[in-house]
């Protein structure tokens, strides 16, 4: 994904994050053509409306050529697809291009005051080894640290996405998600 520029929290966002973030909060996009998705008033509303769009980002949204080339970026990676129905073009994230933006959301989050974490602590059975397999791996690749056996930490305020993704999964039962402090041993985040 090309064409990075710094939003307000000083992250790096590229065009074709903001549009995966977009898609997101849209759900599946109806649009009567391609052209659609360059025009900001008709939803750039979902972003701003969670306090995470910036002038920059809105007017980088504008450039119809870089939208259009972050566009092609997710199809060829497979983030999102786009299926007709009747005069309408149908875009939707996929299940990878949903993957990415939850370790996005992650990896941006905000910072816990020094000395919390939030604590993931999981139990899954050998019956769902692969949803294990899984969720480790996404919790490694999202910046959190193996603190023992099933328990991982991130300093990141991070627990209302984790326990939502755990929901959507349907790993609740097997799962719990929560802030911690006062450790023993303090997890080392280096």
């Amino acid at each position: 994904m090309e064409n990075n520029i710094k939003s307000n929290g000083g992250h790096e966002r590229s065009t074709s994050k903001i549009l995966l973030f977009l898609l997101s909060r849209t759900g599946e996009l109806a649009v009567g053509s391609l052209v659609a998705l360059y025009d900001i008033r008709r939803w750039g509303w979902a972003y701003v409306k969670d306090g995470g769009a910036s002038i920059r980002e809105i007017k980088q949204l504008q450039n119809k050529s870089r939208v259009r080339e972050a566009y092609r970026s997710l199809k060829r990676h497979r983030y999102l697809v786009e299926r007709k129905v009747g005069k309408r073009l149908m875009i939707t994230l996929t299940n990878k291009g949903k993957l990415i933006l939850l370790q996005q959301q992650l990896h941006q989050a905000d910072l816990l005051p020094k000395g919390n974490f939030t604590v993931v602590i999981f139990d899954i059975p050998e019956s769902e080894r692969l949803s294990r397999r899984q969720f480790r791996l996404l919790l490694r690749q999202s910046g959190f640290i193996k603190l023992q056996q099933s328990v991982w930490v991130s300093q990141r305020d991070v627990r209302q996405i984790v326990a939502d993704f755990v929901r959507r999964i349907k790993l609740g039962r097997w799962v719990n998600v929560y802030y911690g402090s006062n450790f023993l041993v303090p997890p080392t985040t280096e």
